[in-house]
């Protein structure tokens, strides 16, 4: 089962591996998004999690994002621990 803070914590971890390192990592991501880049700072900092069209749009142009939305649904399924 995955829950909402196992969800919210997994994607701040696939956000902060591919643009953690960047300076001016909240804008771009929010660029990418389609979202204010306080509110990416906020998906950043583990506040709050992405959701409807801004997480679509992340995983259309974010392959660590993607997968790792792959990797949730896999555990939902019950086909990983």
């Amino acid at each position: 089962m995955v829950t909402a803070a196992i969800y919210a914590e997994s994607v701040r971890e696939a956000l902060q591996r591919e643009y953690g390192p960047l300076r001016n990592a909240a804008k771009v991501l929010g660029k990418l998004a389609g979202v204010s880049h306080r509110t990416a700072q906020n998906w950043l900092d583990g506040a709050n999690a992405p959701q409807g069209a801004a997480l679509l749009n992340l995983m259309a142009k974010s392959a660590v994002v993607d997968a790792e939305m792959a990797r949730l649904k896999a555990m939902a399924r019950g086909e990983i621990g």
